[in-house]
C-alpha cells in the first residue's frame, strides 16, 4: 500500500512542473455547421469525419432541417489531434449543392472544396464555421 501511495505522490509532484496546456490529452476543435436553402425547405444529412495520421478517429452524422430557408445549427466540439476533417452533405432529390463557405479564427486552417462538401486542414484549439447552401 505504501508503494502505491509513494508512486501517486511522485506522479502528482512531477505534474506540478508541466505546463497546463501539456496536461490536456486532446485539444478541441469547435465546429459549427449552418444551412441555407434557396427555393424551399428540407431535411439535410451531414457527415463529419475527422482523421489523424490518415486514420478515422471521429465520425458524426448530424441532420439539419431548414425553415424559411435557414436551418438549425449543428455545433460540435471534437477532441483529438485531428489534422483533417471532411464535412459532406447527402443531397436529397431535387436539391443542388451550391457550396460550403467556411471561416476560422485561425488563419493557418485551410479549406478545400470536395464533392458535396469541404476538406478542412485544422489546427488545435481553433474554431471553424461552415455554411452549406443548396438550391
Amino acid at each position: 500500500m505504501k508503494r502505491i501511495l509513494i508512486l501517486i505522490t511522485i506522479f502528482l509532484f512531477s505534474l506540478s512542473f508541466i505546463p497546463a496546456q501539456a496536461l490536456l490529452i486532446s485539444p478541441f476543435l469547435n465546429l459549427t455547421i449552418t444551412k441555407t436553402t434557396i427555393g424551399g425547405d428540407g431535411s439535410f444529412n451531414f457527415h463529419v469525419d475527422a482523421y489523424q495520421n490518415n486514420s478515422l478517429y471521429f465520425s458524426e452524422d448530424p441532420t439539419i432541417i431548414t425553415q424559411n430557408g435557414q436551418g438549425n445549427t449543428y455545433v460540435g466540439t471534437t477532441s483529438g489531434w485531428g489534422d483533417t476533417y471532411y464535412l459532406t452533405e447527402d443531397l436529397p432529390n431535387g436539391w443542388v449543392f451550391i457550396g460550403a463557405n467556411c471561416t476560422s479564427n485561425n488563419p493557418n486552417i485551410t479549406f478545400e472544396p470536395i464533392n458535396s462538401g469541404v476538406r478542412i486542414i485544422t489546427q488545435p484549439y481553433s474554431s471553424v464555421s461552415c455554411n452549406f447552401t443548396n438550391i
